[in-house]
């Protein structure tokens, strides 16, 4: 349906690599929507922070899949894949740092490699493919462009919004294990109860063994013997202790700079439910939390 005679003189590209990058485009649709699908759209944020990035995507690549549709494809066409790299390689690279910093999931790994690879077939194409474009075709060039950024744009900060975010999910993580170590405190030092230092829970020096002041049961990041401690863009500590032993507390996860490094506050306490608070507030995580689902 949408084969076309190559120009005279123009070699057609080798089948594997034209269906590749055809394939690599429409996985991206789909990948792109089935995000949008699993997160729900409920009511208008998640209109305009999901299904409308994800429509100037579509648009975006289904522009350069009509460019493409001919055997060569237009050098247009894999210019603009080219381009449509760029925001996917940017957003890769603020994976691949949470990565490096320890609080990436793996579906931050698979992102990044994928991004890797649309660039790879795009390249590759691109070095294969006749030095000659149709003119009529630059004009895509700046409406793929502004759809591509715009939607990176506001992808960006989407990821800092979900709980699926690296470093929000690692705060969360880190609240639960700071939830786990206090239980085993409490159990371990009874005249204490719980501990408002969180250095007390962080490893004992070396050759020493744990104690009251260092029981060892988290790591050394979060439970750091000079405060702030901080860990993947997020500033941890324990305070509202009360009692004697101590028998309450409240545990707090705060983005370093919000906006940044993160959108959301967390905050728990001897319950062990996890809340949070949209703008970033411990203050208000304290007072009103919303229940983390």
């Amino acid at each position: 349906m949408f084969q076309f005679d190559p120009p005279c003189g123009v070699r057609p590209l080798p089948s594997p690599w034209l269906f590749l990058f055809r394939a690599m485009n429409v996985l991206a649709i789909a990948v792109v929507w089935g995000v949008v699908l699993r997160h729900g759209v409920e009511d208008l944020d998640d209109v305009l922070t999901g299904v409308l990035p994800a429509l100037l995507i579509t648009l975006g690549l289904g522009l350069i899949l009509w460019s493409a549709r001919r055997n060569p494809p237009g050098k247009i066409a894999v210019t603009l894949a080219l381009i449509a790299a760029v925001p996917a390689m940017v957003v890769a690279g603020r994976l691949l740092m949470e990565v490096i910093e320890g609080g990436a999931a793996p579906l931050a790994i698979l992102l990044i490699a994928a991004a890797i690879s649309y660039l790879a077939v795009a390249l590759r194409i691109y070095l294969l493919l006749d030095r000659g474009a149709p003119r009529r075709r630059v004009l895509l060039i700046p409406v793929t462009l502004a759809f591509l950024w715009l939607a990176d744009t506001i992808m960006v900060s989407v990821f800092s919004h979900r709980e699926g975010s690296p470093n929000e999910s690692s705060a969360v993580g880190a609240l639960r294990s700071i939830n786990t170590a206090q239980v085993s405190y409490q159990s371990t030092y009874p005249e204490a109860g719980f501990t408002c230092d969180l250095s007390a829970l962080g490893p004992p020096p070396p050759s020493q063994p744990p104690g009251p002041k260092a029981a060892g049961l988290l790591d050394e990041v979060v439970a750091c013997k000079t405060p702030p401690c901080d860990k993947s863009g997020y500033r941890f500590s324990l305070l509202q202790c009360s009692g004697t032993p101590r028998n309450t507390y409240r545990s707090l996860a705060v983005p370093v700079e919000l906006g940044r490094t993160g959108h959301r506050a967390f905050c728990s306490d001897q319950s062990g439910v996890i809340r949070f608070t949209a703008d970033g507030s411990g203050e208000h995580c304290l007072r009103s939390g919303t229940p983390l689902q």
